[in-house]
């Protein structure tokens, strides 16, 4: 799972530049977030009925409500002390077609 600030911009670059497919969307109001879940759909194209429990590598992104309009607003990356998060990455059976993204 990934924090995003601004979900629009978000969603655009993996769809756009990574070629990912939204496929369900979570909303909850009431706490002022919601899931996005992106993939790669294959053959299995994109689910009618949201479903995702029988999907492999499916990116997470949640964004809290109201974030990406606080300019002084921003999420810890993970390269700065403490260090934790690194990098994602996809891999295929068709090596060439791999892609990482590091933070």
């Amino acid at each position: 799972m990934l924090r995003v600030k601004d979900a629009e911009k978000s969603l655009k670059f993996y769809q756009e530049v990574m070629g990912m497919s939204l496929l369900r969307t979570s909303g909850n109001p009431n706490a002022d977030f919601t899931l996005y879940f992106l993939g790669y759909p294959g053959d299995k194209g994109v689910p009618q009925d949201g479903k995702t429990s029988d999907r492999e590598g499916l990116l997470e992104l949640t964004w809290n409500h109201g974030t990406e309009k606080d300019e002084s607003f921003k999420y810890h990356s993970g390269n700065q002390e403490p260090k934790g998060f690194g990098h994602i990455c996809e891999f295929t059976s068709e090596g060439a077609t791999s892609r990482c993204w590091l933070t």
